[in-house]
């Protein structure tokens, strides 16, 4: 265990020192390029000694606290994305349809509003990268023995109370809103404690192959994304995001197996295919983006998640079985010939 824990701090030295090298030669390259004001060049300044500082309690903390540091950064991207929310709600009101083709400045403000909706995804879903990471850190490394619990306080702040907020403020009829947003947290944060319960009853320790129910992660990035694509129809949009918290909000309390990705799906795919999948996903996104195409991205992760959600009802086919399929996917290295590498470590440790 010393051994790995030092190895991990020379990977943090090097990388975080590299990364914090190339930072400040960009940074000084672009300022030295542009007329940046004084204002943006203090924020670059604090965002980097910020970084650096993390770096060195990252490298300094027990090592049972990594799992802990992770959900806090969980934490942080749902606090900052409601921030940005209350932001919004206080310098932009709400404008009917009608008014913004009547007045076409207003319609900046609309894109702008937009935008922050997704900047808002975004931190969620880098949120459920560190929620993703806090659990292998705690299996690598062990936790505090509240540990379990600050996950689920980041989990729901995040995906609970974030994505409810984002309900409430993109829906045109305030009473539909707050009732799918608090139906949305509500469920969610039922979703976590019932976990936590039935994972204790069990006396299980450890990761699980699959839950009861679909994690709230999968159900944030389900409604987050269909807010952001039904919120540009107004009130029949209203309807269809309430239908859809209905729907994601009876699936998380349900008893419904569902696959835990990382490790009952991704585990049996290459890391070197994980690896494009990510590169690729991340180009996309950019291009999208610098094309003003933001839909896509958002309009791809929501056909994603639906796949996840209905993949309870696919997945008995015999045709996800058969042999030919399986080989067929061996070839294109979208399936381990060497089987699930979870399963792998588990058989290793026994």
């Amino acid at each position: 265990m010393p051994e790995r824990k030092a190895s991990l701090r020379d990977a943090v030295r090097a990388w975080g020192g590299l990364l914090l090298i190339t930072a400040l030669c960009f940074g000084l390259f672009y300022i030295g390029r542009h007329n940046i004001p004084s204002s943006r060049i203090q924020r670059f300044c604090i965002i980097l000694a910020g970084v650096f500082l993390i770096g060195l309690i990252f490298i300094s903390i027990p090592n049972c606290w990594y799992a802990n540091c992770l959900s806090i950064m969980n934490l942080m991207c749902g606090v900052t994305a409601m921030y940005l929310m209350v932001e919004y709600s206080g310098q932009i009101p709400p404008q009917h349809p009608d008014e913004l083709l009547r007045h076409p400045p207003v319609l900046s403000h609309t894109r702008i509003m937009l935008y922050k909706k997704e900047l808002v995804l975004l931190l969620v879903f880098i949120g459920q990268f560190f929620d993703l990471f806090d659990g292998r850190a705690a299996e690598q490394w062990g936790s505090t023995p509240k540990g379990e619990y600050f996950d689920d306080v980041a989990d729901g702040t995040s995906f609970g109370f974030t994505i409810g907020a984002l309900i409430f403020v993109s829906t045109e009829n305030r009473v539909v809103g707050l009732f799918a947003g608090a139906t949305h947290a509500i469920s969610t944060l039922y979703r976590l404690v019932r976990f936590i319960v039935e994972k204790h009853k069990a006396g299980q320790t450890g990761g699980v192959l699959q839950f009861d129910g679909m994690p709230s992660p999968a159900a944030a990035l389900l409604l987050g994304s269909g807010v952001i694509v039904f919120s540009r129809f107004g009130k029949p949009g209203d309807l269809a995001i309430a239908a859809l918290t209905a729907l994601s909000s009876a699936l998380q309390v349900s008893w419904t197996p569902y696959p835990h990705l990382s490790r009952a799906f991704f585990a049996w795919v290459p890391r070197r295919m994980l690896t494009l999948w990510f590169i690729a996903g991340v180009i996309g996104a950019t291009v999208c983006t610098a094309f003003h195409r933001v839909w896509v991205p958002v309009f791809a992760v929501h056909v994603l998640v639906i796949i996840y959600a209905i993949s309870p009802l696919i997945k008995g086919w015999p045709l996800f079985s058969s042999p030919a399929l399986i080989s067929v996917l061996e070839a294109l290295w979208l399936r381990s010939k060497d089987g699930s590498r979870y399963l792998n470590k588990m058989a290793k440790q026994e």
